[in-house]
């Protein structure tokens, strides 16, 4: 995926009111303590699981499998 269509989906996401969330101290000790009890988590699923729980109680518009093995956290998807 190139730059472009970064920027796209970008301004796309934001024009639905949704908002990036700064990734800190704590949410990257959050994440290692998910990989630590899921160590077959990846990382960037640790991040947005840890920052979901930070953020939007729990909840993480994905269908992405990996999520339903994190303890707590809640998915949802849009068709």
């Amino acid at each position: 995926m190139g730059r472009d269509v970064v920027r796209i989906r970008i301004a796309s996401i934001k024009a639905k009111n949704i908002h990036f969330k700064p990734f800190d101290e704590s949410i990257a000790a959050q994440a290692g303590n998910i990989r630590l009890i899921i160590p077959d988590i990846p990382l960037t699923d640790a991040i947005i699981a840890a920052t979901a729980e930070t953020f939007t109680n729990s909840l993480v518009l994905t269908n992405d499998p990996h999520f339903q093995k994190i303890n707590g956290i809640k998915t949802c998807w849009v068709e």
